[in-house]
């Protein structure tokens, strides 16, 4: 593992693979870290403790937790387990014309287990076990095998958790993948300009809706207000600007799309529970 001083973790694939298979027998401590690539970690046997965006998650056997890009985590030192860590670039997914419009509600869904997930997890873990196999066995056409397995796991969970008639109830399904297409769009457009002035009169206007009727669409949609979502990805950003080490507070604030460095404070605090320089000061000890 190769973690740079802004706790960016560089990943390299094999030749011909774009997914990494790792098997972690008593694993040792592993920082904190991130990277651009998602991340399933499986407990094949006994349980770890893992930190996820400052999160505690214990994992007994077959527990599956989803780390997407960019986000921060830690795997805490263990003994008599046998852990299972699947890399792979999240475009894998996100490409998928058909998935597509189901990303921010998959990126939502970080815990799938026996007891809260009864109707999809042995299906997960036997995608899981026969990845591992074809990993370990060497077998031929294994790549391919690896990807219609990880295609078929975020099938298994769009599938559960974002059902139109769930999302939008009292809709059509047309009208319903017409928001899903409609509020995915939006989506991606706060990920990309979440430094500019991002009004909510302006976002309802440009897709076609009053305020007050986009608003609620937008909280059935993602299940936060859209002052809430649009904070909550300024703040994801500012997290990385932090831990670099290269900017001020100051500037991390404006660069994110803070008006005002007490907004920033207080709005950081809110979704962080801790101020910017408390964060900061976590995370210098890495």
């Amino acid at each position: 593992m190769k973690i740079q001083t802004n706790l960016q973790e560089q990943l390299n694939f094999n030749s011909g693979s774009y997914i990494n298979v790792s098997l972690l027998r008593n694993n040792e401590f592993i920082c904190n870290h991130w990277h651009n690539e998602a991340e399933i970690i499986l407990p094949l046997e006994g349980s770890v403790r893992i930190n996820l965006n400052m999160n505690p998650y214990f994992l007994n056997q077959h527990d599956i937790l989803f780390s997407y890009p960019g986000e921060l985590h830690t795997l805490e030192k263990s003994s008599n387990n046998l852990v299972m860590v699947l890399q792979f670039p999240f475009s894998l997914i996100n490409n998928l014309d058909d998935m597509r419009p189901s990303v921010p509600i998959l990126r939502s869904v970080k815990l799938i287990t026996k007891d809260k997930d009864p109707d999809i997890h042995k299906y997960i873990l036997a995608c899981l076990q026969d990845i591992r196999d074809k990993h370990v066995n060497e077998e031929d056409f294994a790549s391919s095998a690896m990807y219609a397995n990880l295609i078929r796991i975020f099938v298994l969970i769009a599938k559960k958790y974002t059902k139109f008639s769930r999302l939008f109830p009292k809709t059509t399904v047309d009208k319903g993948r017409e928001y899903i297409v409609k509020f995915t769009n939006v989506l991606d457009y706060i990920n990309e300009n979440f430094a500019d002035d991002i009004s909510l009169e302006s976002i309802a206007d440009s897709a076609g809706y009053s305020k007050f009727h986009f608003s609620r669409l937008f909280k059935q949609f993602t299940n936060m207000s859209f002052n809430d979502y649009v904070n909550s990805v300024r703040i994801s950003k500012a997290e990385n600007m932090l831990i670099s080490g290269s900017l001020s507070i100051t500037q991390v604030a404006s660069m994110s799309g803070f008006n005002s460095l007490s907004s920033f404070n207080r709005n950081f605090k809110l979704v962080k529970k801790c101020t910017p320089s408390e964060f900061m000061s976590m995370y210098d000890q890495f």
